[in-house]
Order: structure tokens, then C-alpha cells, then sequence
């Protein structure tokens, strides 16, 4: 597959994973400054299981309903990239494997979602609701009993294509503000030189009857995702949805049932889609190693917050392009570009506030998630605040602004103006 153009860019083991206590966690925070607080947050018991190879959903979510293993998530490679998929324990196993298809069909154009690691629930919890009712449990196996019956189902192929990336965004990226001899002069900095200095969000209602969130990240100058510590540090983006009509002292799992539809996207995220592609796409072996996820878990969010989160446990995997980048010395090191197709809520708009961040990675020994993320600091990886000159946290959008979707913005350190929503 030849390379992408780079000024027009878009993206045999078990793992337990038995976190079932009450533990801090950063990555869901009201982001009204750029200082953070924790929240607490309650983990499910979940277990990761990593395939031999990948094999076709439908097989896959066939012989998991069968076992009575309750899937969580699946992560697979599709077309140059891979993808996540928020299983919806509501539908039957048909029904979720129909309606990825369908989404992926737009999202993902030629590509086969072919699926190499599968969360779900150990055999020692309940199914629950978005709300934190209980589901009827019914037969409960073991995720574990997944990996010999998965060896005798045929092997996928995630398709040779590339995964599209929205109209536009190059046109975007070059009206940045760079001057002919390289970039501008005078920049406002990210909080560290981990962090990217060009992120940008776009939000569309209806695409193919899913609501739409693309983000795309860049690392350019003297930023470079390498900068972040290794193993220890995972890296989250979060748009925050707003509903002022919901209380913001309670928290889940005690809001009132229904509350997740109450946005412009379902904040329950089941049915959920992402894919995703770095550089120029021509980077697939180490796409499994980013481990992606999306961030379903909001317990302790507001019932007023419905966040739309998405992570990545190893983002120091993103290989270096170092390619002379803005018609000067600079470089340009990584890109990473992120497509969310979410089931719709009952609203037709949402308040929204956005924000990217670096949260410690709890999973060691274990494939990354959501329930394992930002859990807790372990005092022998702190975050390198005196070296990096900065802490983990970066406000992008202030929701006091009170930008509604649909909407476009970004924030790039290189821009002549720099988005109201900052000032």
C-alpha cells in the first residue's frame, strides 16, 4: 500500500484484569480550568482476551452469546488502521454484529473488522445497565472459555484500504498560520512537549443515522509524543457533553434511569464505533501495540457530563516520521486521527467542552482499557512534572463558553488567532 499524503492526512494470552474496588481517577473531570480534580471511580471485574488471530465478529459474537460470555468490547484492525466497538448487551449478538457492519460500512469503506482481543465481564459479575440497574444475568461464562473456541473459527482479513478522512482537513491544517520560512513566532504552548500542538474536533448530526466526532492530533516542532514516559502513561481525549437540566451534585450510577440518553449523543456509548489511523497509514505494525479503547466508564461522572472519551494505553508507539514539515526546518514527527460514530441521544444539541490529557496506565501486565485507566498514581511513576515542565492535563475547549454541537474547532499552537473559547 503506498503511503497517504502527508499534508492532507485523515488514523495467544489471557489478561485479568480483577480491579473491582473504589480507586481515583482523573480522566473524568469537569474541565472548567485547566487544573484537574479526581474522581472516584468503581471498576467491574473484566477480562481481556487476546486471540491467536483475528476472526470475523459475527463468528466471534455468535460463539460469545452461545458460552454466555457478556462482551464488553472488541478491538480489531480494519482497512490501514483498527477500531473499537462498544458491544450493546441490550441486542442480541446478530443484531450487534449487523449494526457494526452497517456502520462500517461508511466508516470504513473496503475494510473487515477483524478482531483480535475481546473484553467482557468475568464470570463473577453481573451485566449492568448504563444507569447501574442490574441486567438478568442468565448462563455467565467465563470470558476465558472464548480463546479455544475462537481457534476453530476462520481467520479475518481487515481488507486492503484506507480509512477516510473527512473533507477539509487538510485545507485546515495548512491555514494554520505558519509563515513561508517555517512557524510562527509567536505561539501559545501546550502545557508540556508531549502533548500535540494541533488538535482538532469536528461534530456532525447525522451520518448515516449515528452522530459523528472526529479528532485529529499532531505533533509538530518541538513536540513528539516519544517525550511522554514510556509503559506508565496512557493518553485520553475527552469531548465533554453538557445538559444544565440535569443535577451536577449527583453522580452515577445514581441518576435517574435515562439519563445518558439525555444528550445529543447516547452517553451510555453502547453501540459505539471507532476507528483509527496514525501517519500516514502506512505505520500497521504497531497498531495493536497503541491499544486503544473507548472511555465508556462514567462512574462518579455528573449526571449533568455525558463524556465521549477515547484512550490510548501506549502512545510512545507511534513511530517518528521526522519529515521536514511547514516549508522550513521544521519536523513533523506524529499524527493521529480518530472517527467516533455514536448512537444518538434524545437531544438535538449539547453544551460541549473538550480536553486532552495524560493519565497513568493501571494495566500493567494487562491489555489497556477503560476500567483499568487513570485509576491511581503509583508513586514509582509519577508523572515527570519538573522534566517535562508541565503536568498532565490540557484544556482545549472551556465549557463556560457553551459551544453546542454541531461544531467545528481546534486548537493549534502555530494559529494567528487563537479560539475565543481559550481567552
Amino acid at each position: 500500500m503506498q503511503p497517504r499524503n502527508i499534508i492532507a492526512p485523515v488514523l495467544a494470552t489471557i489478561a485479568i484484569t480483577s480491579l473491582g474496588a473504589t480507586a481515583l481517577h482523573s480522566a473524568e473531570h469537569d474541565p472548567n480550568d485547566t487544573v484537574s480534580h479526581n474522581d472516584l471511580k468503581t471498576d467491574p471485574e473484566v477480562e481481556t482476551v487476546e486471540l491467536d488471530y483475528p476472526v470475523e465478529t459475527n463468528d466471534l459474537f455468535s460463539r460469545a452469546e452461545t458460552l454466555g460470555v457478556k462482551i464488553v468490547s472488541v478491538e480489531y484492525l480494519i482497512s490501514d488502521g483498527l477500531g473499537v466497538y462498544i458491544y450493546d448487551t441490550e441486542k442480541t449478538a446478530e443484531e450487534n454484529a449487523a449494526d457494526l457492519e452497517v456502520t462500517l460500512h461508511s466508516q470504513a469503506p473496503g475494510g473487515n473488522p477483524a478482531v483480535f482481543s475481546v473484553t467482557a465481564l468475568a464470570a463473577t459479575q453481573q451485566p449492568s445497565h448504563s444507569d447501574g440497574s442490574p441486567q438478568n444475568a442468565g448462563s455467565f461464562a467465563a470470558p476465558s472459555s472464548l480463546l479455544d473456541e475462537a481457534r476453530h473459527l476462520p481467520h479475518a482479513e481487515p481488507g486492503d484500504s484506507e480509512l477516510p478522512r473527512p473533507d477539509g482537513l487538510g485545507d485546515e491544517l495548512n491555514d494554520s498560520g505558519l509563515r513561508e520560512d517555517g512557524f510562527n513566532t509567536s505561539s501559545d504552548e501546550p502545557p508540556t512537549r508531549a502533548h500535540p500542538n494541533s488538535i482538532w474536533f469536528q461534530t456532525k448530526d447525522n451520518v448515516d443515522g449515528k452522530r459523528q466526532v472526529s479528532i485529529f492530533s499532531q505533533w509538530a516542532g518541538q513536540s513528539n509524543t516519544h517525550k511522554a514516559p514510556k509503559y506508565w502513561w496512557g493518553a485520553e481525549i475527552q469531548l465533554y457533553q453538557h445538559n444544565y437540566n440535569l443535577p451536577e451534585k449527583i453522580s452515577r450510577p445514581l441518576c435517574a434511569p435515562g439519563t445518558d440518553k439525555r444528550y445529543w449523543a447516547n452517553a451510555s456509548l453502547a453501540g459505539a464505533t471507532m476507528t483509527v489511523s496514525i501517519n500516514d497509514g502506512t505505520a500497521d505494525g504497531v497498531l495493536k501495540s497503541l491499544e486503544a479503547y473507548i472511555d465508556s466508564n462514567h462512574l462518579s461522572d455528573p449526571c449533568s457530563t455525558g463524556a465521549i472519551g477515547v484512550g490510548f494505553g501506549k502512545p510512545t508507539v507511534i513511530p517518528d516520521m521526522d519529515i521536514n514539515w511547514g516549508g522550513g526546518n521544521e519536523k513533523l514527527h506524529q499524527m493521529l486521527y480518530v472517527d467516533l460514530r455514536l448512537p444518538k441521544g434524545s437531544n438535538s444539541w449539547s453544551h460541549i467542552s473538550a480536553a486532552t490529557k495524560y493519565v497513568q496506565n493501571n494495566c500493567q501486565g494487562h491489555r489497556s482499557h477503560t476500567d483499568c485507566m487513570g485509576l491511581s498514581i503509583d508513586p514509582g511513576h509519577p508523572w515527570p512534572k519538573d522534566k517535562l515542565k508541565g503536568g498532565t492535563d490540557f484544556l482545549l475547549l472551556n465549557k463556560q463558553r457553551k459551544w453546542r454541537t454541531p461544531t467545528h474547532f481546534s486548537w493549534d499552537e502555530y494559529a494567528d488567532r487563537r479560539p475565543k473559547a481559550l481567552q
